[in-house]
């Protein structure tokens, strides 16, 4: 459970801040969490601060122009405009002048904001992959937020990549699997009782469990119909897009066909390679060479 931080040029939203290396369960964390009838989630991963952020680094936010270029980026992005939403950019404007400090952050949460506040929900949320690398900036910007980052066997991301016809490259995908991992054990230590990690395994061997820790954590009261995962947009109610695992069987909730795929998925060279690079961090989150 979060304690109550001192505010020092952030603001005091208690929002949830969902990352992980993609395909490691971060949309299914959102399917779980944004269907609680307090949390809006947005409904598409948002590159704001994996882009937007660096490209209005060291930017002067007491200027009207810097806060009115940003703006305008995020409402040309192309998963923000796809939604329709009715968000007026000067009423926007407005809110930033009321703020004693405005940095990305703060632009994003108005946004945010407006989300939570259009659907009926009293806290916002957001989920991207990668959010992670990102933690000092995001929890300098929102201090009582809760980050909770999603971590899968590398074994089974990897396949998951492969599924979805993406460009393959096992040496950089085991960097970036890498890269998660430091960040999710700095970040924990760094931010503690404010960074949270999951590990995909768990949340679909006991979801229930699962999603009572991060709700006790979030502050967030359990609601059953989290379960069913029909409270969240652009969401179709299950961990699992594969035909081969069941999809059409299982249209609803969690299933733990997923966990366990690379075994007759992967190929031999992938998966040793996997495991003798990533050999020290797998050990860590418990996912053994013969697991």
């Amino acid at each position: 459970m979060n304690e109550t931080s001192t505010l020092v040029c952030g603001i005091s939203d208690p929002a949830i801040i969902i990352g992980g290396l993609h395909r490691s369960g971060t949309s299914l964390m959102r399917g779980l969490l944004g269907s609680h009838p307090d949390l809006a989630i947005w409904p598409n991963d948002l590159c704001f601060w994996r882009k937007l952020a660096k490209d209005f680094r060291g930017q002067d936010f007491r200027l009207p122009s810097v806060r009115e270029r940003l703006v305008d980026a995020v409402m040309l992005e192309e998963k923000y405009g796809r939604e329709g939403f009715p968000f007026d950019r000067e009423s926007i404007l407005r809110s930033l002048e009321s703020e004693p400090h405005v940095d990305c952050g703060i632009v994003f949460a108005q946004f945010f904001r407006r989300y939570a506040e259009w659907i009926g929900r009293p806290r916002w949320g957001v989920k991207t992959p990668f959010n992670e690398y990102y933690a000092d900036s995001i929890l300098a910007s929102y201090p009582r937020a809760t980050m909770v980052q999603m971590l899968r066997d590398p074994r089974d991301v990897a396949v998951s990549i492969q599924s979805r016809d993406w460009k393959w490259d096992v040496e950089l995908f085991c960097k970036q699997w890498r890269k998660s991992s430091v960040a999710a054990k700095n970040n924990e230590t760094n931010y503690t009782g404010f960074y949270l990690n999951i590990r995909y395994e768990d949340l679909v061997s006991d979801a229930v469990s699962t999603v009572t820790r991060v709700c006790d954590f979030a502050d967030l009261d359990v609601d059953e119909d989290m379960f069913a995962m029909r409270g969240q947009a652009n969401w179709q109610g299950s961990n699992s897009f594969f035909d081969d695992v069941g999809r059409r069987r299982q249209p609803e909730g969690v299933t733990r066909t997923t966990v366990g795929r690379y075994r007759d998925r992967l190929s031999k060279s992938d998966r040793q390679f996997i495991e003798n690079e990533l050999a020290e961090e797998m050990f860590h989150w418990g996912y053994g060479s013969a697991q």
